[in-house]
C-alpha cells in the first residue's frame, strides 16, 4: 500500500471512530462535544475591542492594546482559521475540535490544507470556555499559537463580519450638522453626505504614519478610486470630519474639521 493510500485510509478511520466512538478528551475522559460550527464568527481580543470602545479610535487601540482577531468561517465545506494582529496572519483550515483533560478546554486541530496531514504538520489551538444560557459561546480564553506565540488571551464573539463591528463602534450613526443636516454613516458600510450620492467606507485600523483616524471611501471620480476622510471625537460627543490627502503614501488630515456632526 503507497504513503498517500495510508495516510488517506487513516484520515477516514479517525473520521470514523470520531463519528461512532464516545466523545473522550485528549487523555480519555469522557467530556462535552463541541463541534467547529459553533465557533464561527469573529472573535476580537478583549483589551483590544475594550479601549476601541472606550475610545472609538482604531489608531489608539492599535497602539494601546495589542490589536488581535481570530476567525473561524465555513467555506463550502471547510472551516479555515484565520489569525492576525494587523500586522502578520496565517490562515489554516479546521479539522476538528477535540476535548481536553480538564473541564471546558477543548482544541482547534489545524492543518495548512484540506487534505490528509501527517501528525508532526498538525497544529492545536488551546481554548476554553462555558456556554450562556442559550449554548452559545461568547467569551474564550484561548491559547493561539502561531501569531500570538501560545501565550493566553481573552477573546469576545463579536459577529460574523469584521466591518460592521469596526463600523458601530467607530463612527456608525445618524448626526446632525450646524445648519441641522443629516448625515449618516451605517454598520454596513455605507455613508450618505448632505447633497452627495451614498457611497461605500471602510475605516482604518491601523495607523501606518497616518496623523489622524480616517475613513476610506469609494469615490468614483478620483484617479485611485478612493478618497479619504479624518475623523475624530470631541469630548462632548460629537464627531468632527476632517478632509485628509495621501502624502508620501501616508494620511494627512487638515488641522481644522469641515464638519463637526452631532448624534441624533
Amino acid at each position: 500500500m503507497n504513503v498517500g493510500l495510508v495516510d488517506r485510509v487513516k484520515f477516514v478511520i479517525r473520521g470514523l471512530l470520531v463519528l461512532f466512538l464516545p466523545v473522550v478528551g485528549v487523555q480519555g475522559v469522557t467530556a462535552e462535544r463541541v463541534f467547529v460550527n459553533e465557533l464561527q464568527g469573529i472573535w476580537l481580543e478583549k483589551n483590544y475591542l475594550d479601549t476601541l470602545k472606550s475610545t472609538k479610535s482604531p489608531h489608539v487601540a492599535g497602539s494601546d492594546a495589542k490589536p488581535m482577531l481570530i476567525a473561524v468561517r465555513k467555506e463550502g465545506r471547510v472551516y479555515p482559521y484565520f489569525a492576525t494582529d494587523l500586522n502578520q496572519a496565517t490562515l489554516m483550515i479546521v479539522f476538528d475540535v477535540e476535548p481536553g483533560e480538564e473541564e471546558d478546554t477543548y482544541r482547534l486541530v489545524l492543518g495548512e490544507r484540506n487534505a490528509p496531514t501527517s501528525a508532526e504538520d498538525i497544529v492545536y489551538v488551546w481554548f476554553r470556555g462555558t456556554k450562556d444560557a442559550d449554548g452559545q459561546f461568547r467569551t474564550l480564553e484561548i491559547k493561539e499559537p502561531l501569531v500570538m506565540k501560545g501565550k493566553w488571551a481573552t477573546f469576545v464573539r463579536g459577529g460574523r463580519e469584521l466591518g460592521p463591528i469596526i463600523n458601530e463602534i467607530a463612527i456608525a450613526g445618524e448626526y446632525l450638522d450646524s445648519d441641522n443636516k443629516q448625515w449618516i454613516f451605517t454598520n454596513e458600510g455605507a455613508a450618505t453626505f448632505p447633497g452627495k450620492s451614498p457611497f461605500y467606507y471602510e475605516v482604518s485600523l491601523t495607523a501606518d504614519g497616518a496623523n489622524c483616524d480616517y475613513i476610506e471611501a469609494e469615490d468614483l471620480q478620483s484617479d485611485t478610486g478612493i478618497t479619504y476622510y479624518g475623523y475624530r471625537w470631541t469630548q462632548s460627543s460629537q464627531l468632527s470630519l476632517f478632509a485628509a490627502t495621501l502624502v508620501s503614501d501616508k494620511v494627512r488630515c487638515e488641522k481644522e474639521p469641515f464638519a463637526v456632526l452631532t448624534p441624533r
